[in-house]
């Protein structure tokens, strides 16, 4: 018995056939076709299917079905009996995307190669093109990432490409999923990554613009309403004694103020400005002149 194979079927060195239950049956394996010998040693009745299991052959047939594109040829000696085209079908052990399975026809124990010669991979008994969130690559198998990485790369388990935004670790610092960004960097969670402060913001919140702190050697250097500024608006100042940067609103007796919050350097309408200690008061002391002083 002669089984002629289609164009899209490959013999490979591994390649092996079973006639029923019958282990290696005289089976010959050919370039376009497979031999097998003395198998029916009675005659075969239309309602006596026969069965061929053909191992590791490479086909780009995935499904189980009837084809016209095989043909099995009978003989006597060397004399054709029948040829059969018609009425063929496949019914492959296991489902495509497996390429061995174990217990369950979908449970995979191997992968096929994908119809663009890509290789699929082996992950818990199923096969993909891609691993999947939270597993990377590695000799076609998916491995598991740290736990703290979402998706990793680069075949190792520790270099995270992503985070989980809603975890302990929502951020992206480099390779690392992090609680918290490095200096000059804030957390985005509109995408889980630690990005660069924007200039003259030496560290920053929120956006890259929402200034925590300046450079200290950049023109602005004042912190005023998470902005870096030159000078600190009105109304607000840098405590002179203890060497801040950081503009403060000048206290609420003061219209402005000057060198700290409380020394005030115009008064609300109404109140003088007393300039032995720059408070604002209702009345000026006894001995003390009203001066032409501007107030707020």
């Amino acid at each position: 018995m002669n089984l002629k194979l289609p164009e899209n079927a490959e013999n490979q060195d591994s390649t092996d056939c079973f006639f029923r239950n019958q282990l290696f049956v005289k089976c010959l394996i050919f370039e376009d076709y497979i031999q097998i010998k003395n198998v029916l040693t009675s005659p075969q009745t239309a309602d006596q299917p026969m069965s061929i299991t053909i191992t590791n052959m490479q086909i780009n047939v995935f499904k189980s079905g009837k084809t016209k594109s095989w043909k099995l040829t009978t003989f006597t000696g060397n004399d054709e009996i029948d040829q059969v085209s018609e009425g063929l079908s496949f019914d492959f052990k296991c489902d495509y995307p497996c390429y061995t399975c174990v217990g369950d026809a979908t449970e995979c124990k191997s992968c096929n190669d994908y119809d663009s010669g890509t290789y699929m991979i082996l992950f818990q008994n199923k096969c993909y093109l891609n691993c999947p969130d939270g597993t990377y690559e590695e000799s076609f198998q998916c491995k598991p990432c740290n736990s703290r990485c979402k998706t990793c790369g680069n075949s190792n388990a520790q270099w995270c490409t992503s985070c989980n935004v809603d975890s302990e670790f929502p951020f992206l610092d480099g390779s690392t999923c992090a609680e918290e960004c490095s200096f000059g960097k804030f957390g985005n969670l509109a995408n889980g990554k630690c990005e660069p402060c924007q200039k003259p913001c030496e560290t920053c919140v929120g956006d890259a613009g929402t200034c925590l702190s300046c450079f200290q050697t950049a023109e602005e250097k004042f912190l005023g309403h998470s902005q870096c500024l030159t000078k600190c608006p009105a109304r607000t100042v840098a405590d002179v004694t203890k060497k801040s940067t950081i503009c403060q609103d000048c206290s609420s007796n003061c219209a402005d103020c000057i060198g700290t919050p409380t020394n005030c350097s115009a008064c609300p309408s109404g109140l003088f400005l007393n300039m032995l200690d720059y408070t604002c008061v209702e009345t000026c002391p006894a001995d003390l002149t009203v001066m032409n002083v501007q107030t707020g």
